[in-house]
């Protein structure tokens, strides 16, 4: 077998020889293989592990690679699990994972779906469709660094959002001119968001108990946002005079301040908003009644939300004054 047909079948199968070659008056040096700086897309300025092995073998590691074994990846044979593709990128979306595989019984199947799954995508803040990972398979990607999203902006955002939703319906009402509506797509991916930093919290009693908790305040403010999508649906079924409009009005412009008060205890508890909080919504109730069906309903329907929300944001002032403290004192007692 000649000298060429034996290095053919080394590189075949992952082996090259390499000429130790002299830099300066010490060093040493070799080249990378090509096909290796191009499988993991090596360049200049890169950084390479190099780990000593007690045979006497250098194991050669990409920096870039390393970082990828950290990726939570997630590979899905939908012929075994029967669950809808759709469902299956959300929830492992929400479960923090930044590389989801799908891989389906026949291509045809991935023509039927692949719409869907975009359109789903799009609600997802920072998940992309990648290039197919197989002949039946579809990959989406995770592309945001986590690490620089901040919850106290996304939390601002829900904010935000909100208070759009109040000013279309306020605008209605007034007759002034209408906001632009915000869609319930921005909703999703803002609450999507969350979820998925909650649920890849630190897994501790501490970090858990008010991961629920704040969790609990997300979805009441987000089923705020669908009851006023409904309110606002309803105001063509309902003749309001304007000692009514100004009364709903009244309404609404209390909770822009009482889901404030809400969301932002997730970060900074203060039971004085709080109190605050509760005190706008006991108001509301009497204004409430000036109000007529089905308009009222739906509005008390709402207060409820958000007197459960503003529960929770007094369970976690209780936790961190009185379990976070406790903990530490004994903490400070063992050691």
């Amino acid at each position: 077998m000649s000298e060429s047909i034996r290095r053919k079948e080394r590189e075949d199968h992952g082996f090259e020889v390499r000429k130790v070659q002299k830099l300066g008056s010490t060093s040493l040096f070799i080249t990378l293989p090509k096909k290796w700086v191009t499988k993991w897309g090596v360049r200049p300025g890169d950084k390479i592990l190099i780990e000593m092995l007690n045979d006497g073998s250098l194991r050669l590691v990409s920096e870039r690679f390393k970082q990828d074994e950290n990726r939570k990846v997630a590979r899905v044979d939908l012929s075994q699990i029967k669950l809808d593709p759709v469902t299956v990128v959300k929830s492992l979306y929400d479960l923090g994972f930044e590389e989801i595989i799908l891989d389906f019984d026949k291509k045809d199947q991935i023509i039927k779906v692949k719409d869907q799954i975009l359109n789903e995508v799009d609600k997802l803040f920072g998940l992309e469709l990648s290039e197919l990972a197989g002949e039946n398979s579809i990959k989406l990607e995770y592309i945001v660094d986590d690490m620089k999203l901040y919850t106290e902006t996304i939390l601002k955002r829900l904010i935000t959002i909100l208070s759009r939703k109040i000013d279309e319906i306020i605008s209605l009402l007034s007759l002034k001119q209408p906001t632009e509506p915000i869609s319930s797509d921005e909703m999703e991916k803002v609450y999507h968001l969350l979820l998925r930093k909650i649920l890849n919290g630190e897994i501790s009693v501490r970090v858990t108990t008010k991961n629920y908790l704040t969790l609990m305040i997300i979805l009441r403010i987000r089923d705020v946002f669908y009851e006023l999508e409904e309110l606002k649906a309803n105001l063509n079924n309902v003749k309001l005079d304007e000692a009514q409009k100004s009364a709903l009005i009244n309404v609404l412009s209390k909770y822009n301040d009482v889901q404030d008060v809400a969301v932002m205890s997730v970060l900074l508890s203060s039971i004085k908003k709080v109190i605050t909080g509760l005190s706008l919504l006991q108001e509301t109730e009497n204004i409430i009644a000036q109000i007529p069906d089905p308009l009222s309903t739906k509005l008390r329907k709402i207060n409820k939300m958000f007197y459960e929300s503003l529960k929770c944001s007094i369970d976690i002032i209780l936790l961190e004054r009185f379990v976070y403290n406790l903990e530490n004192e004994l903490q400070n007692i063992s050691k």
